[in-house]
C-alpha cells in the first residue's frame, strides 16, 4: 500500500486541505476510517464530488494521516508551529522544537479521533510520550497544554493523561516558572488539569519537607554517634596515657632497684673470703652462687642477697 500511496495510481477520491489535493483510494481510506466510510456510503458531498474537504485540520496533519492509513507509521520531522525552524550546520537538517513536536503529534491524536481510526491515536500518544522523554521543554510548554486542550475531549482522555504525566514529572521546573503558572491559571476549562498541578505541588512539597525531616534526624543520630565515638577514643587515649605513666614511674622504680642491688652486690662480694667458710671444702675463690633472702617486695627487685659457695652451697656472707 506503501507503493499505492506514493505513485497514487487508480485513486478515485481526494481529500482537500488549503488547496492542495490528495489523491487516495476510497477503498483504503473507507477501511481504516468508519467515519470516511459513512461519507462515502451515505448521501453526503463526499459521495458525489468524490472529494473530501478538512476545515478543522492543518494539511501537514492531514498528510500524516493519510500516510499512517497506507503506511502504518508517520513522520513529523518538519513542524514549526510554535518556533521556527533551528537549522543543525553538522546534520545538514532541520532540527523541530520539542513543543513543535508535541503539538504535531497532538494534531494527529485529534484527527485520529475525529476520523475514528483508534490505532492512529495510540501512535499519537505513545509518539507524544516518547518525544517528551527524549527531551523536555518549559519554555513553550504553556502553548502544549493549550493545544491539547483545544483539540481533544474529556471523553476521550487518552492524551490528556499523558499530558497530564508529563506535567506532574516536571512539576519542579514549571512551578519555578512563574509566568507558567499564570497562564496557566489564565486559561479556560483547565481548572481540573491546574487544581492537580496544585495537588502535585503541595504534596511534592510535604514530601520534601518530610525527606528533609528524616535527613536532619538520621544527621542528628549520626552527629551523636560520632560525638560518642569521640568521646569513647578520648577515654582510651587518657587510659593509654596514664598507663604509660604509670609504667613510665615503675621503670624508673625498677632501674632505681636494679642498681641498688648492683651496688650491693658489689659491696658483699667485696668482702668475701677469699676462702669457703666450710673447713671440709677445699674450694678456692671462683664460682659463687647468688639467692635472695626471701624477704623482697613483689615486683621489685631484691636488696637482700645469700652469696653461697657453688661447690658445696654454704653462706658466704652474714
Amino acid at each position: 500500500m506503501a507503493y499505492l500511496h506514493q505513485m497514487q495510481r487508480l485513486s478515485d477520491i481526494a481529500t482537500l486541505m488549503d488547496n492542495t489535493n490528495f489523491k487516495v483510494h476510497k477503498a483504503i481510506m473507507c477501511s481504516a476510517s468508519s467515519v470516511i466510510a459513512a461519507a462515502c456510503d451515505n448521501d453526503m458531498k463526499e459521495k458525489d464530488s468524490g472529494v473530501i474537504e478538512h476545515d478543522e485540520y492543518d494539511t501537514d496533519t492531514v498528510e500524516r494521516m493519510i500516510a499512517y492509513v497506507y503506511t502504518q507509521t508517520y513522520d513529523v520531522k518538519k513542524v514549526s508551529y510554535l518556533t521556527e525552524h533551528i537549522e543543525d550546520p553538522h546534520a545538514g537538517m532541520t532540527l523541530p522544537d520539542v513543543n513543535d513536536m508535541l503539538v504535531a503529534h497532538a494534531r494527529v491524536f485529534a484527527i485520529g479521533d475525529y476520523y475514528d481510526i483508534p490505532k492512529l491515536k495510540d501512535l499519537a500518544v505513545e509518539n507524544f510520550l516518547e518525544v517528551s522523554r527524549v527531551g523536555w521543554e518549559v519554555e513553550g510548554f504553556i502553548e502544549v497544554i493549550k493545544e491539547v486542550n483545544k483539540l481533544t475531549s474529556t471523553d476521550h482522555p487518552e492524551l490528556r493523561n499523558v499530558l497530564r504525566l508529563i506535567a506532574m514529572e516536571h512539576i519542579t521546573e514549571l512551578t519555578k516558572k512563574d509566568d507558567f503558572m499564570t497562564q496557566l491559571a489564565g486559561l479556560k476549562d483547565t481548572q481540573d488539569f491546574a487544581a492537580d498541578m496544585l495537588r502535585v505541588v503541595v504534596l511534592h512539597h510535604d514530601e520534601e519537607r518530610s525527606r528533609l525531616n528524616e535527613d536532619l534526624k538520621t544527621a542528628n543520630e549520626l552527629a551523636e554517634q560520632v560525638t560518642d565515638r569521640i568521646k569513647r577514643l578520648e577515654d582510651r587515649l587518657a587510659a593509654e596515657i596514664d598507663r604509660a605513666a604509670s609504667n613510665g614511674e615503675r621503670a624508673d622504680a625498677n632501674a632505681s632497684d636494679a642498681r641498688q642491688a648492683i651496688h650491693q652486690l658489689r659491696s658483699l662480694i667485696l668482702q668475701l673470703p677469699l676462702q669457703c667458710r666450710n673447713d671440709h671444702c677445699n674450694r678456692e675463690f671462683g664460682k659463687l652462687q647468688i639467692e635472695h633472702k626471701g624477704n623482697a617486695t613483689p615486683g621489685s627487685f631484691y636488696t637482700d642477697w645469700w652469696i653461697k659457695c657453688a661447690k658445696c652451697n654454704c653462706k658466704l656472707n652474714k
